[in-house]
C-alpha cells in the first residue's frame, strides 16, 4: 500500500485533555485521548504496536512488555523517563533531573513520559494511517483507509502523427472559451513540421514556459486537424511559435495563421543549430542552464525535452560530437556574469554519447546522461528527472520515430513528468527496472502513438511491470 511510511515525528504532539493517562498502570491497554483531532477514545493494545515498530527501527519483541517499549521509545525522542502527577516533560539531555514543570492537564499517579508523548505520536501516526482502526471495546477492525488505486496505463493516439498530435492536445487543453473540465488554458501553440525533426528538437521547453501544445504541420499547407486544434484551445490574438525557416514551416501556414487572428513568431535560423540558439535567445531568455544533445538524431533531444522544460532550460544541439561556433559562444556566454566572472548558476546537461563527448571540455558544472543506447540514455534521464522534481506520471513513446515523441514530451513537460523511450515490439531492458524504481511514485502512464507505434505487447508488458490497468 503506497499510503504506508508516514514518520509520526512529522506530527506535533498534540493538546492531551483527559482525566486519565494513556497507559493505565499493570494494564496492556492504551486510551487514546478524546476530543482531539485524531478521534475519539479507542483503546488499543501494546501488542498492536508491534506493527508499528519499523517506524521507529526497533525489533517487534516488546509485544506485552509496557517498559521495553516505552524505554526505546523514551530514548529515540530524548525524553526525561519520569514525571510526577501534576507534571509534564522537558527536553531531556544526559545528567539533567527529571521533568520537573507543572502541568494540570493530567492527573493520577507517577507515569511515565512515553505513556503520555511517545504512544501521542502513535496515535497519532495510526489514525492518519489507519483512522478508527480499533473499536471501543479494543477490538481491531478494518482500516478507513481507501485502497491504493492501481495505476492507469492508457494510449494516446490518432490515425496519424498530426491527429496523435491533436488528441494529445485535447487530453491537457481546455476549449478558448473555457470548459467544465480541468484541463489547462493554452496562452500559446508551438507548430513544427511533421515529416522531419530537426527544427522541432529544441521546441518542448518553449512550449512549457508558454503554456501551450506542440502542434505539427505538413510544410506547405496548415494540416486541417492542427488548424481546428488552435482554434478550440487558442482565443483570438495569442501566439502561435513555428520552429524552423520557410523551407521547414512555409509562409502559407503563417499566412493561414494570421487570417484566422493569430499573432505568429518564427524562430527560424540557417540551420538546426542556430535554430535551437534562436528558441534559446528569442523564446527562452538565453537561460544560463543549458541541455546539450545532438542535432543529428532525435532520441536524445526528445528524452531531454521535458528535463530541460521542468528546470527551466533551453535545449542547444550538438553536431554530433563537435559544436558550432555559434553554440560554443552562446555556452562561453552562459558561463559567465556580464562582469566576466564565472556564474554560478550556469550548468549543462550532456544528454547522450555525442553531446557527452562535444561538451568534454568546457568546463563549468555539467552532469553527463547517458545510456548504452537511445533507451538506456532516457532511462538516466528520466531518474535525473525523479531525483530533481516529484514525478507522479510517466509518458511513453517509440525510440523509433520522432513525431511522437514530439507531441508526446511537451504533453509530459507541461504536466511536469518525464518521457520514456522504448522499442516498438518490445518494452526496452532498460525501462524495466526505471517502471520497477517508479511505480511507486507515480499514478498513471501515457503511451503516445498507436499500435503501430507502440505494439499492444509492449502495453501489456507495462501494466504487468507496474501492476497497473488499461485505461
Amino acid at each position: 500500500m503506497r499510503a504506508a511510511g508516514r514518520n509520526p515525528a512529522q506530527y506535533k504532539q498534540p493538546p492531551i485533555t483527559m482525566p486519565n493517562p494513556i497507559y493505565q498502570p499493570g494494564s496492556a491497554d492504551i486510551n487514546y485521548p478524546q476530543g482531539n483531532d485524531w478521534g475519539t477514545q479507542f483503546p488499543a493494545y501494546y501488542g498492536s504496536f508491534d506493527a508499528l515498530v519499523g517506524v521507529y527501527n526497533l525489533a517487534p519483541n516488546a509485544t506485552g512488555n509496557a517498559n521495553a517499549h516505552l524505554d526505546a521509545e523514551i530514548s529515540l525522542q530524548n525524553r526525561s523517563q519520569f514525571h510526577g502527577s501534576g507534571q509534564t516533560y522537558i527536553p531531556w539531555n544526559p545528567g539533567t533531573t527529571p521533568a520537573n514543570q507543572a502541568e494540570n492537564s493530567y492527573v493520577g499517579a507517577e507515569q511515565r513520559v512515553g505513556q503520555i508523548s511517545a504512544q501521542a505520536y502513535m496515535a497519532l501516526w495510526l489514525n492518519h494511517l489507519h483512522p478508527k482502526c480499533f473499536d471501543n471495546s479494543g477490538t481491531p477492525r478494518p482500516p478507513n483507509v481507501p485502497p491504493a488505486q492501481p495505476i492507469a496505463v492508457s494510449r494516446i493516439s490518432g490515425d496519424t502523427r498530426y491527429t496523435t498530435g491533436v488528441e494529445v492536445s485535447k487530453r491537457q487543453w481546455a476549449n478558448a472559451g473555457g470548459d467544465t473540465t480541468p484541463r489547462a488554458q493554452a496562452d500559446a501553440v508551438v507548430l513544427a513540421r511533421g515529416d522531419n525533426f530537426p527544427d522541432a528538437l529544441a521546441g518542448v521547453p518553449l512550449a512549457k514556459r508558454d503554456r501551450g501544445p506542440l502542434l505539427l504541420t505538413e510544410p506547405g499547407k496548415l494540416n486541417q486537424a492542427t488548424e481546428w486544434e488552435i482554434q478550440r484551445i487558442l482565443p483570438k490574438g495569442k501566439t502561435v511559435y513555428i520552429l524552423g525557416g520557410n523551407v521547414a514551416v512555409s509562409p502559407a501556414v503563417q499566412d493561414r495563421l494570421v487570417r484566422l487572428g493569430y499573432k505568429v513568431q518564427r524562430f527560424g535560423g540557417s540551420d538546426r543549430y542556430d535554430t535551437a540558439r534562436r528558441i534559446a535567445v528569442d523564446g527562452m531568455g538565453a537561460p544560463h542552464q543549458v541541455v546539450v544533445a545532438t542535432g543529428l538524431d532525435f532520441p536524445d533531444a526528445l528524452a531531454a525535452g521535458p528535463l530541460a522544460a521542468g528546470e527551466g532550460n533551453a535545449i542547444l544541439l550538438s553536431d554530433g560530437k563537435t559544436l558550432d561556433a555559434g553554440t560554443k559562444a552562446y555556452i562561453a556566454a552562459a558561463q559567465h556574469k556580464p562582469d566576466g566572472s564565472a556564474d554560478p548558476a550556469f550548468h549543462l546537461n550532456a544528454v547522450g554519447g555525442a553531446a557527452v563527448a562535444a561538451t568534454k571540455y568546457l568546463g563549468g558544472q555539467s552532469h553527463a546522461l547517458m545510456g548504452a543506447d537511445r533507451y538506456a540514455t532516457a532511462a538516466a534521464v528520466a531518474n535525473r528527472f525523479a531525483a530533481d522534481m516529484p514525478v507522479t506520471q510517466l509518458g511513453v513513446a517509440t525510440g523509433m520515430q520522432f513525431a511522437d515523441a514530439l507531441t508526446g514530451g511537451a504533453f509530459m513537460a507541461n504536466a511536469g513528468n518525464p518521457l520514456i523511450l522504448t522499442d516498438p515490439a518490445s518494452l526496452s531492458p532498460a525501462d524495466v527496472p526505471l517502471l520497477a524504481t517508479m511505480h511507486n511514485q507515480i499514478s498513471a502512464i501515457s503511451l503516445f502513438g498507436g499500435p503501430v507505434a507502440i505494439k499492444q505487447t509492449v502495453m501489456d508488458q507495462i501494466t504487468r511491470a507496474v501492476g497497473g490497468v488499461k485505461r
